[in-house]
């Protein structure tokens, strides 16, 4: 350790570098005068002081951590929420699915297509062939309510 002389208030002090030119005293009283208090903040979740290393911050360190597990804590809570939703709405769609399967098909032909069918297969027009009346039979038994 070196004495050096401050150059502030001129006593003596114990330097521990040669390059330190202030006593501790002084030194802190100098740093508090050249502070850029716009980096200096108050927390707004905890009220306490902190510095802030960019103009976005507005919470200390712990309350940043703290919020942040939070936060987790809820995203975990949603995410679970969610993959109960899914399981639950695929084991609707799977039911719905399988009623869907064992109900009878329903297949209604459009009126006006039902009668261009019946024409185009009618046995008049094929030399009265089995194919034709049997498909000609069909479809006057499926007859649409609507092409009476």
């Amino acid at each position: 350790m070196n004495v050096s002389i401050c150059i502030d208030c001129s006593q003596p002090f114990n330097a521990r570098e040669t390059w330190q030119t202030r006593c501790f005293d002084c030194y802190k009283q100098h740093k508090a005068k050249n502070v850029d208090f716009s980096e200096y903040r108050v927390c707004t979740d905890c009220g306490a002081g902190f510095w802030a290393n960019a103009s976005w911050q507005r919470r200390c360190l712990d309350c940043h951590h703290a919020r942040k597990v939070d936060q987790s804590v809820d995203l975990r809570a949603e995410r679970d929420a969610a993959l109960d939703l899914v399981i639950l709405l695929r084991r609707e769609l799977d039911q719905t699915r399988l009623a869907l399967a064992a109900r009878p098909v329903e297949r209604v032909i459009p009126s006006d297509q039902w009668r261009r069918l019946v024409q185009l297969c009618h046995p008049d027009r094929h030399d009265n062939s089995d194919v034709a009346t049997e498909a000609t039979r069909w479809l006057l038994e499926n007859r649409p309510e609507s092409a009476s």
